[in-house]
């Protein structure tokens, strides 16, 4: 056998036996090794690794009717973190985040009137400073960090280019390349660029125990978009753009021009409710709360023809539902929208408030620790 077909070996049981960990409350070495099919040596060198680098500890003896009482593993969380960010249009939250998806720490600020470049480059990395500092963690256990923007990601040679983002006033291509890399130097770990709904989809998907394989995350607030996820993964689709219901459209006269937002999210988003309601973004909430059945029988009719369209061809089990209306209006948005969703269609929606307290956070960091778990489970791992 090669040398590289037996590190890889090696990478594939210790990625293994990590995600068995990672979802078990305690287990013992046995139960690893007759769970995963690796054998018994195997795992005890795993293990040996793993306790070395942190990521599990011994908890105590195990219950056996028979023979010696089993040593039991537990998972250690805190072993590492991830910073996650989410850009929502005026809104910017950043979050620090343990192995187990746990926001340790977060921040929400208003960064409104300012573009994707200044709000990576400048208002990020400070902010990014704040939380961690705030939240006592070691600095040298954060692994890698996740940002989600408004926008559609493309992927050109591993260099991801934001070439979709009407709702920030972007209306050309730009490669965020520079941003990206000072964010490297200064903080010394790999960053990632993800769609914010995109990333939000796999927050609220590691929320639900990762036990549904086909949903789809909807997020109501600066923007209208939504995350899917089908068999389990998520779905970019070839340009990065799967999920943007924005773009539906119910009017055959309508006409799309570049640059702007799609004909759904004209109609339904923070910015049309404000300009339909006369409130500022400083008393958004406030005013929303004051006028909840308008509100809400304002956005029902059109959101609820972008779900049972986006839900039900793709034969979803649930649709999620969040972003700043979903916070503030609660489950009476989501009875609204299910009993309108069900006279439109009789096949209907099964849809849900979201379970995740700050699921972009979350599924930002998750995937930035996702794309970098060899930093931790390869020999530099250990040192």
């Amino acid at each position: 056998m090669s040398r590289y077909v037996q590190s890889h070996l090696k990478d594939m049981n210790r990625l293994t036996v990590y995600r068995l960990l990672s979802g078990a409350r305690e287990v013992s070495k046995a139960e690893v090794s007759r769970l995963t099919g690796i054998s018994g040596t195997t795992v005890l060198k795993i293990m040996d690794f793993f306790i070395e680098a942190g990521l599990v500890h011994e908890s105590g003896e195990g219950a056996s009717v028979l023979g010696r009482k089993p040593h039991m593993l537990r998972f250690n969380p805190d072993a590492g973190y991830a910073v996650g960010a989410v850009l929502e249009g005026h809104f910017l939250n950043v979050g620090l985040v343990n192995l187990s998806g746990n926001v340790v720490c977060s921040k929400k600020v208003i960064v409104e009137g300012l573009g994707i470049e200044e709000i990576v480059g400048n208002e990020l990395p400070a902010y990014i400073e704040e939380v961690t500092a705030a939240s006592g963690a070691d600095k040298s256990k954060i692994l890698a960090a996740g940002v989600g923007v408004p926008a559609a990601i493309m992927d050109a040679g591993n260099k991801k280019i934001v070439w979709l983002a009407p709702v920030m006033g972007l209306g050309q291509p730009i490669r965020l390349r520079e941003e990206f890399a000072r964010l490297e130097r200064r903080f010394g770990v790999p960053f990632l660029i993800e769609n914010d709904v995109n990333v939000a989809a796999i927050g609220e998907y590691m929320a639900r125990g990762r036990k549904i394989k086909d949903m789809g995350y909807i997020s109501l607030g600066a923007g209208l978009g939504a995350g899917i996820i089908l068999d389990g993964r998520l779905r970019r689709g070839v340009r990065g753009s799967a999920g943007e219901i924005s773009y539906m459209v119910f009017d055959q006269n309508h006409c799309s021009r570049s640059g702007e937002t799609g004909w759904l999210e004209q109609r339904i988003n923070v910015r049309a409710v404000r300009r339909e309601f006369g409130f500022s973004i400083y008393d958004f909430e406030e005013g929303v709360m004051a006028h909840r059945e308008e509100v809400i029988g304002y956005i029902t009719p059109m959101l609820a023809l972008g779900i049972v369209n986006f839900a039900v061809p793709l034969d979803l089990e649930l649709v999620a539902v969040g972003g700043v209306f979903a916070e503030i209006l609660g489950q009476e948005l989501i009875a609204a929208l299910t009993e309108k969703a069900g006279a439109l269609c009789y096949i209907g929606a099964d849809i849900q408030m979201r379970k995740s307290g700050d699921p972009g956070v979350v599924g930002a960091a998750m995937e930035a620790i996702e794309e970098n778990l060899s930093r931790l489970l390869g020999e530099e791992g250990a040192q």
